[in-house]
């Protein structure tokens, strides 16, 4: 095999790559099949994710756990874990072929069609949880921020969080992963995909108490 591609050559790929999705996202994750193969494929995150989210947001003794939103949920692979938590957990993604292939069994589990930055179905000050995963590279990030800052109640928690390259444990397999990213995959993201290759470090979160 050839030299194993860098992260950081990637990252001089991506961030030059074509801008063409960044207002056409509502074209993508679209197609009943598609869906079914991304819930059936699509990779699960590990139980730590939410035992560092729990966690945090436990700091805060007045927190609640009334209610969660996951953004961006596609199929629901970062929002099913959170109805062990919550008493109430919603699940929004602009594309409603992602949203008609979630779970349906689960009594607290609720979903939305609606654009992350527009959570109009939200009242002020009534969430005690956001999340977004691997997602946050689509949305407009000063339109969605004070979203999350509207939904949010007082010291409510908002998480982002990401796969990452180097979090693939073989290494033949991060490379045909990286080389992918530079030839195929960059002809369907938008600009802002590089925030996952520098795992979210060049991005300025407007909020307190930030804790990567």
């Amino acid at each position: 095999m050839d030299k194993i591609p860098q992260i950081e050559d990637v990252l001089k790929v991506v961030k030059n790559t074509p801008t063409k999705y960044d207002n056409r996202i509502h074209e993508l994750h679209k197609g009943e099949h598609f869906s079914k193969m991304y819930a059936a494929y699509r990779p699960q995150y590990p139980q730590e994710i939410y035992d560092k989210i729990m966690a945090y947001h436990s700091e805060n003794p007045n927190n609640e756990r009334q209610l969660a939103v996951d953004v961006g949920c596609g199929t629901g692979q970062g929002t099913l874990p959170l109805t062990k938590y919550f008493k109430k957990v919603i699940g929004t993604d602009v594309s409603e072929d992602q949203i008609n292939n979630m779970p349906k069994n689960v009594p607290n589990l609720e979903s939305h069609v609606s654009f992350a930055e527009d959570l109009k179905f939200l009242k002020d000050g009534t969430v005690d949880l956001v999340t977004i995963a691997t997602a946050l590279h689509w949305v407009d990030h000063p339109k969605f921020f004070k979203e999350v800052a509207r939904v949010l109640k007082p010291g409510g928690t908002f998480a982002a969080y990401t796969f990452c390259s180097d979090a693939i444990d073989n290494t033949e397999w991060q490379a045909h992963f990286l080389e992918l990213t530079k030839t195929l995959f960059v002809n369907y993201v938008t600009s802002k995909v590089h925030h996952i290759f520098d795992k979210y470090e060049s991005l300025e979160f407007p909020f307190k108490h930030l804790k990567r």
